[in-house]
């Protein structure tokens, strides 16, 4: 019986066609087989990250899932499904590996390497699972069983390529209703997904939304300059932006931290006759949908009941190749949105609503012409004002010249920037099956075998093994290394843009000038009330 085996043995298919031709090679799911109707379809994307904050999300996710039965009766066990996508095997954390052994949903020493000389691009295992592991690496059963699709890539293709496996291969096999991101290391709030799903179901013409996006940290964490700002950044952002732009029905970015869509929403449109292909511009972090608000009469909205607390870098380096990342996507999504501005006119909003939108997009093209030029504004805006008040070399002579210090500079950056190649991901060893032409390699294996071994890597303590300051690991060199060029480059345009000399006049005078202003005061009121007083002695 198939609903019996789906919580006893876990189904594995070695897939070797990209996902656009997921459907039409002929692979399927579990439960397309069943004919099951998916209602809400979750993603999680994961790269390499340890089984602290994998545990974390599935938590999350597992207490929405039954809360959200709980509220709608039990028929919602079938109609939810989880999916993981992992980036690449070689970056893949092996304790999350053995998580998921656990869990009965991946099995080691099943995935093949190519079917007729064609690679295996992505191993997809399938199960219904009934436990849940916390963090304390304590299982417990679920009131409801949890079906989990686990899609781990051959290769690190970074993450849009997961949501590419996520909405072209998987939804279009289980076409369904309802969307969502989330990112590894995010915890869905209480009812965040009910609050998500309930947004959609009440109101027909939401194509996305998204809740307010909390930064985990504690008071203490917001001394360090990177905490505080990103946790300002993000109040901030759900403060002011997401509910001005939800007011004219359009927001501009959508976190890929946790976000939903409307499935059909996100399909090709015929515009004369012709297909009109979606816009699913994706970055790291964040997703923008300029096609959503432009088809019949969707909008995006932002939903205030809920909140999600998410992980944020701690770290420069970190910060830095995230917000790279950030940037690109959302740059060029902005530009694609600003460009298409004219989609606004074939959709069937009112005049009204269509008036607001082009208002705001008057607003994001002004914005992004700006950004475009705001490093430029920003270097002369420090330059200049140092220049102005200051000539450093005055006070702190350097014994090299100008022209040196620049070149110096110049090839700094130049590294910095360059410094941004990554590794190709190892070929591990791997079976090779040869099968009939068009045949799906599809397996199902018990889920007992590899369930001991991965618990006890789950239950292992952790070795205290002494330090070796002399030998230190690749990662970690290169980890050293960017981090020391980081300073470096800070550095160096602290002095050559005077940045920090201006800032710290810029303090001097402002104690200064509270410290003059109450003599000053005095000194210019004294002579006034004397000048009042001569009259009445006289």
């Amino acid at each position: 019986d198939s609903k019996t085996r789906e919580f006893t043995h876990t189904r594995y298919t070695a897939c070797t066609c990209d996902p656009d031709d997921f459907l039409n090679e002929g692979f399927t799911l579990r439960q397309k087989e069943d004919g099951r109707q998916i209602e809400l379809f979750i993603v999680v994307t994961i790269y390499d990250e340890d089984v602290t904050e994998l545990s974390r999300t599935l938590n999350g996710i597992v207490e929405n899932i039954t809360s959200l039965c709980k509220r709608s009766g039990r028929i919602w066990l079938e109609k939810v499904v989880v999916c993981i996508v992992s980036d690449g095997r070689k970056k893949f954390h092996k304790s999350c590996l053995a998580y998921l052994t656990a869990l009965g949903v991946y099995q080691d020493g099943v995935a093949i390497k190519s079917i007729n000389k064609n690679k295996v691009k992505a191993h997809i295992f399938e199960f219904t699972t009934q436990i849940s592991i916390y963090q304390d690496m304590e299982p417990k059963p679920l009131d409801v069983p949890i079906q989990v699709l686990f899609c781990h890539k051959e290769v690190n293709a970074k993450k849009i390529n997961s949501h590419r496996w996520f909405f072209n291969a998987f939804g279009q096999v289980l076409e369904p209703n309802i969307c969502i991101l989330i990112d590894v290391g995010t915890r869905p709030g209480d009812s965040s997904i009910y609050n998500l799903w309930e947004t959609f179901d009440s109101h027909p013409y939401v194509a996305g939304a998204c809740d307010e996006i909390v930064a985990m940290t504690t008071w203490y964490k917001l001394l360090n300059p990177i905490v505080g700002a990103q946790y300002f950044e993000y109040k901030m952002s759900n403060i002011l932006d997401k509910p001005l732009e939800s007011v004219f029905g359009y927001i501009t970015v959508l976190p890929g931290a946790f976000s939903a869509y409307r499935y059909d929403a996100l399909q090709n449109t015929i515009v004369n006759g012709e297909p009109e292909e979606k816009n699913e511009n994706d970055s790291e972090g964040e997703k923008k949908d300029g096609s959503n608000n432009e088809k019949k009469n969707n909008k995006i909205t932002h939903n205030k009941k809920s909140n999600t607390d998410t992980d944020i870098p701690k770290s420069i380096d970190k910060l830095i190749s995230q917000r790279r990342r950030w940037l690109n996507g959302s740059f060029f999504a902005s530009l694609y949105a600003v460009s298409h501005f004219y989609y606004i006119l074939r959709s069937d909003h009112c005049i009204g609503r269509k008036f607001f939108l082009f208002i705001e997009m008057i607003y994001q093209a002004y914005n992004l012409f700006f950004s475009w030029f705001a490093l430029g504004n920003f270097y002369l805006t420090f330059h200049i004002l140092g220049t102005t008040l200051y000539t450093p070399l005055e006070m702190f002579p350097i014994p090299l010249n100008q022209t040196i210090s620049e070149n110096i500079f110049i090839g700094i950056r130049w590294v910095f920037f360059a410094w941004g190649t990554r590794e190709e991901d190892e070929d591990n060893k791997l079976n090779k099956v040869t099968s009939r032409k068009n045949e799906v390699q599809v397996t199902s294996i018990d889920v007992t075998d590899g369930y001991g071994r991965a618990w006890g890597t789950l239950e292992r303590p952790k070795e205290n093994k002494p330090k070796n300051m002399g030998i230190i690991s690749e990662d970690e060199y290169r980890k050293r290394f960017r981090i020391y060029l980081v300073l470096l480059w800070v550095l160096s345009n602290t002095i050559l843009s005077v940045t920090g000399l201006a800032v710290f006049r810029f303090f001097g005078s402002l104690v200064y000038f509270i410290l003059e202003l109450p003599k000053t005061l005095k000194s210019k009121l004294a002579p006034k009330r004397s000048r009042r007083k001569n009259p009445i002695n006289n």
